[in-house]
């Protein structure tokens, strides 16, 4: 009676038993489906790289906006694009039998991703990377491909192309076959094709299997929150190209490795930030690029919201060639503080507030943080500016410190003793007008100075010859009236917390500026560059906004540029 009980209480629980397993299966194939949708708004393969990625690069594959590349530079940038196009062609393409018009172009998307993962070992533990005799590391990218058109797409993979001396074998990785080509000595490049949708093609097969990784499961890009909200919020129409970068990741890679599109010394204006990501457009006067970055949520580091920025360009003259400016002095001095504190900056960032303060200590036995900082909570700019020009002999540049201050009694205060220091430490005659301003000139007059004050609190310091006579510019010679600077710095952020501007021409022509003479390769670059300029603002306590002008010589007289080869595809066949 009682097994007779039991018998029919177990066959009550298997309808039960079956829904709930098929429950649970259909949630567990719900979450797979969900962590490999593509998300809407991000660039092409988020879903499918893994959160260890340290950098992305989504090109555009549109003919068109290539071709409005082309237009801008001089015929030494446009050789150099070409030569470097084609070296990419040869590399990923021609040496594997391979060209981009004939097949990859007739099924491509709208956009490609090239992303850089760091090395994963046999343990799939992160790798100690290899160097070559030079003690660089070549980390080779992952390309992913959306599938827009599967029948030509499916054509191309029905008959693998390879070069004379290839082969190519396939073989099985957690269920999704991977299709790699191999040369005379050693692996051409590995591919597959994950959901039917997106072929992944990388020179290494690990980076292929850390990509299968995540699509069957671990954490994607897609999933980091920053990275979704911050590409969502500055969706644009048709973008050139997108840019994140995993900042920690980035730098670590980029100290030893030549093929990371951004070198360590640009990293290094990243540092301590979590990470950035940045949309590229084009437009009639060059490149518009729209960027957040992030401190990481456990991070002390917390910024000021203010963004009271507003009219340091005014009065700055218009002969300003480059400057930069922000809300506070006070705010920056502690905030980079605090971030060198955590992390310290890096060699290639080349300056600490430590530095800065043993610097000062030892002219002027003067401390930043006691003598300076307490009166410096307002906005302030910086400019290097050209003197004019009918100075006896050749004018050079001097350099302009604007400041409002919080507490003119005490900037005051310290501005006495720094005149009683220059005259007592350094022998500089010291003057005094009845307006106020006082003259600083060291012996034999190799540097003069003169500081003051206008009106709203604002103190200048000028340093230079002639530069104290641009001091207060009258209408329509003002830096935020010029034309270059209007254009560099233009932006849709309702406020801001500064601006950063560069005039590039007279630092490529060596127009008698404090700069060294560049090699003819870097001039080259520079004189395709007519200005840029950035604006940011604090978004949040953890969040900066930018955007960045960078305007170009545009030229359509020289040699077109070969249309790009964006990348290595191959014709693996479709996962199952």
């Amino acid at each position: 009676m009682i097994k007779k009980l039991f018998n029919k209480k177990l066959k009550s629980l298997v309808p039960l038993s079956a829904a709930i397993a098929l429950t649970g299966g259909g949630i567990a194939l719900w979450w797979v489906v969900q962590q490999n949708t593509p998300v809407e708004g991000l660039p092409v393969g988020s879903e499918i790289l893994p959160q260890s990625t340290a950098m992305t690069l989504a090109f555009t594959t549109n003919e068109t906006q290539w071709q409005q590349l082309q237009q801008f530079g001089n015929p030494d940038t446009k050789a150099a694009l070409a030569e470097n196009f084609a070296k990419l062609r040869d590399r990923y393409l021609t040496a594997n039998g391979l060209d981009y018009n004939r097949d990859i172009k007739p099924w491509v998307g709208q956009e490609v991703t090239v992303a850089f993962l760091p090395p994963i070992a046999e343990n799939n533990s992160p790798a100690i990377q290899s160097s070559n005799p030079n003690g660089l590391v070549d980390t080779p990218p992952v390309f992913i491909l959306p599938i827009a058109n599967p029948a030509k797409a499916q054509a191309l993979m029905a008959t693998p192309k390879t070069a004379a001396g290839q082969e190519w074998v396939e073989r099985d990785y957690k269920g999704q076959k991977i299709r790699e080509v191999h040369g005379k000595e050693e692996p051409a490049y590995a591919a597959t094709v994950v959901n039917n949708r997106l072929v992944v093609v990388s020179p290494s097969a690990k980076a292929i299997e850390q990509v299968i990784d995540t699509f069957k499961g671990k954490p994607p890009l897609s999933r980091i929150s920053e990275y979704n909200q911050s590409f969502k919020q500055l969706k644009t129409v048709a973008p050139f190209m997108r840019l994140y970068v995993n900042v920690p990741a980035a730098e670590n890679m980029a100290i030893s490795n030549p093929a990371l599109p951004i070198p360590p010394q640009a990293l290094s204006l990243l540092h301590n930030n979590q990470g950035m990501i940045s949309t590229v457009n084009l437009g009639q006067e060059g490149m518009r690029m729209q960027g957040l970055s992030w401190v990481d949520a456990n991070s002390k580091v917390r910024y000021r919201t203010d963004n009271k920025a507003q009219r340091m360009p005014s009065l700055l003259p218009a002969q300003t060639v480059m400057m930069t400016s922000g809300g506070s002095l006070k705010q920056f001095w502690q905030e980079t503080s605090q971030k060198n504190e955590k992390n310290p900056a890096p060699r290639t960032l080349g300056y600490s507030t430590n530095a800065v303060q043993s610097g000062l200590e030892n002219l002027t036995g003067m401390n930043v943080e006691k003598d300076f900082l307490p009166w410096m909570d307002g906005e302030f700019a910086l400019g290097l500016i050209t003197a004019p020009a009918n100075l006896d002999p050749t004018p050079t540049a001097g350099i302009m410190l604007l400041m409002q201050v919080s507490d003119r009694p005490a900037a005051e205060q310290t501005l006495k003793k720094l005149d009683q220091v220059m005259r007592d430490r350094y022998q500089f005659q010291i003057s005094q007008n009845d307006a106020g301003v006082v003259k600083w000139v060291s012996q034999f007059t190799a540097l003069n100075a003169t500081h003051g004050w206008l009106d709203g609190n604002v103190l200048y310091l000028a340093i230079g010859p002639g530069v104290s006579s641009l001091v207060a510019p009258a209408a329509g010679k003002t830096l935020a009236e010029a034309d270059l600077f209007r254009k560099a710095t233009a932006t849709n952020l309702a406020a801001n917390n500064g601006h950063f501007f560069l005039n590039v021409q007279p630092l490529a022509n060596n127009t008698n500026l404090p700069f060294p003479i560049l090699p003819t390769d870097n001039r080259a670059l520079l004189n395709a560059i007519r200005a840029i300029g950035v604006t940011s603002a604090v978004q949040d306590g953890r969040t900066f906004r930018f955007d960045t002008q960078v305007l170009l010589q545009n030229s359509q007289t020289s040699e077109a540029v070969p249309a790009p080869s964006v990348s290595p595809s191959i014709s693996p066949s479709p996962s199952p």
